[in-house]
């Protein structure tokens, strides 16, 4: 057999390992121990969409192989959306794509998120969230 032939079954199996990261954590979770749990267990994760996180960005190598290739138009087509302004959206984005149709839409852009550059904003980004959340502690969720 191929390698071609066995990726998606040896893919799969990878996948079904992967800690998951689940949809809601619940109320009076520390989400650093929780985080910081499932660091200890996988440098990746499983969303509850099937999506790869990686939970560090250090990690971030590790979700870019077919076995883990971002999801394009797989979740809405599975929701029955093939058209409208949601699907031509995604199906336009950097973000839902792969491969060489990524890297030409990313072009453009890969100045403006260069490591280095968004490096030197974590801390004004880092100050920004923490303000946001002080405002919402201890306010019912949304």
């Amino acid at each position: 057999m191929s390698p071609a032939e066995t990726e998606p079954n040896m893919s799969m199996a990878l996948l079904e390992k992967l800690p998951e990261f689940p949809i809601e954590i619940p109320k009076g979770t520390d989400i650093y121990r929780f985080v910081r749990h499932l660091r200890e267990m996988s440098p990746v994760a499983q969303g509850p969409f099937g999506q790869v996180i990686a939970m560090r960005h250090r990690h971030f190598d590790l979700i870019t192989s077919p076995a883990t290739k971002q999801w394009e138009l797989e979740f809405l087509l599975q929701q029955g959306i093939t058209s409208g302004p949601i699907y031509e959206g995604q199906r336009n984005s950097v973000l839902f794509s792969n491969g060489d149709v990524h890297t030409r839409r990313r072009t453009p852009l890969a100045r403006t998120f260069a490591f280095k550059l968004m490096d030197g904003m974590r801390p004004r980004i880092t100050a920004l969230v923490s303000e946001i959340v002080r405002k919402h502690l201890g306010k019912p969720s949304v």
